[in-house]
């Protein structure tokens, strides 16, 4: 990237975007102390007491303080994945593909034949375990061929952030809980203890999106015992992100201050799912409902200006990729979605909970992100990528997952900017 340019992305608190390229970057906006929790031990559920446990869902329905005025591209953009949506995320076969389809349909979203998909998704892929006396409801990772979720939580992530309602009953091998049920489970099922390598996760990637679901419906000073006896709260499950946040996203904080580019070399945050996206969307999650300590509070307000950075610097050596490699030019713009897509919904989620500076440089920066979603899908278009969808599952089913996965969160993203969609808080 030519050096002229990241001087101004990175020093251009007011300044005016060049006419044919990016925003500058905007300053990090100004968080106050976060507040303390103390945990009272006296509260910690566990195995006996679980069934107790009431869930507190969001009270407040939060929308980007950086809304998009809509465009005829932007309408174009969002039919032509919403048809994406209604064709793919409503397969009643892929459990992984409904749980993105909620995303963007909301709880009351149909499978092809009018059943809720949320009503299936507990029958065909819920599984019973105990806890202590309690019988409790989780999904599996697979079962048989069938890959349910690749992440820990990510359906309760999915079915809390689409407003499904903790006492919504479903029936589970032939009996009847509730969706608390799911999230009781989940935390009976959680658990980190760092400093003796015990886990239930199976590295820090699989990490976020138990987070997020965890603080969606979390009371106030959450705590847990496992039936191993491992001592949880989130406060404590939330600071451990965000410390895993602020160490994968040093290298780039370093260059934003030096002026620099970086290459991708699967370092740091790259090293997670769609360039840690979900990582950055779980710390800010459980932040913005109050979790963790001061220091993890403060780690988030750098995050949205380095998710700008970044993407200033990908975009460019991706468009760079597709131009003189065109053989490979349709994986690269299926990677510029995800990147696009992504950065547009994290960081209109962020902006929803008040995590997002106001002002003018912001509010360029993120018409800029909106409009690259756009392109983005353009240029898929113009592959013929959302005719062709069956014949590149049968050839290449990740490539599959990635369009309809990152199609999903593009959407979300749209439906957020736009003021359509909302974050539960």
């Amino acid at each position: 990237m030519r050096a002229a340019l990241i001087s101004i992305l990175v020093l251009g608190c007011g300044a005016e975007p060049s006419p044919d390229g990016p925003p500058a970057t905007p300053p990090a906006p100004e968080t106050a102390a976060a507040p303390a929790h103390t945990t009272n031990a006296a509260m910690r559920w566990n195995a006996e007491t679980i069934d107790r446990l009431v869930p507190r869902p969001p009270t407040q329905q939060l929308r980007t303080q950086h809304p998009l005025k809509s465009t005829q591209g932007i309408e174009r953009a969002m039919a032509k994945l919403g048809a994406l949506v209604d064709a793919h995320g409503t397969n009643p076969d892929d459990p992984w593909a409904l749980g993105h389809g909620l995303l963007t349909r909301g709880a009351q979203m149909r499978l092809p034949d009018g059943r809720s998909a949320v009503d299936h998704l507990f029958a065909t892929y819920g599984r019973t375990f105990k806890a202590g006396s309690n019988e409790l409801i989780f999904f599996p990772e697979r079962i048989g061929d069938t890959l349910v979720q690749p992440h820990s939580e990510l359906l309760l992530k999915a079915l809390t952030e689409a407003g499904v309602s903790p006492g919504r009953q479903v029936q589970v091998q032939g009996k009847t809980f509730t969706v608390a049920d799911l999230y009781r489970g989940s935390l009976m099922r959680t658990y980190l203890a760092p400093e003796d390598n015990h886990s239930s996760f199976a590295s820090t990637n699989d990490m976020p999106w138990a987070l997020q679901a965890l603080a969606a419906w979390a009371p106030a000073d959450l705590a847990w015992s496992t039936p191993d006896g491992t001592q949880m709260s989130l406060d404590t499950l939330t600071d451990f992100n965000a410390v895993v946040l602020r160490k994968e996203t040093r290298f780039l904080a370093n260059a934003m201050t030096r002026r620099t580019t970086f290459k991708k070399q699967r370092q740091g945050i790259y090293k997670y799912t769609c360039g840690g996206a979900h990582l950055i969307q779980g710390v800010s999650a459980a932040v913005a409902r109050g979790f963790g300590h001061a220091k993890g509070h403060g780690l988030v307000a750098e995050q949205a200006r380095l998710a700008l950075f970044r993407m200033q610097v990908e975009l460019e050596q991706l468009d760079a990729a597709a131009k003189d490699q065109p053989s490979v030019a349709f994986q690269v713009h299926v990677q510029r979605l995800k990147l696009t897509g992504h950065t547009l919904e994290t960081l209109h989620k962020m902006s929803a909970s008040g995590q997002v500076t106001q002002d003018t440089a912001t509010n360029k920066a993120m018409s800029w992100v909106g409009a690259e979603v756009v392109k983005s899908i353009a240029l898929l278009d113009g592959h013929h990528a959302f005719d062709k969808l069956d014949q590149i599952k049968a050839k290449d089913l990740q490539l599959y997952r990635d369009i309809v996965g990152d199609s999903c969160h593009a959407l979300r993203g749209l439906l957020l900017a736009t003021g359509q969609g909302h974050v539960g808080l």
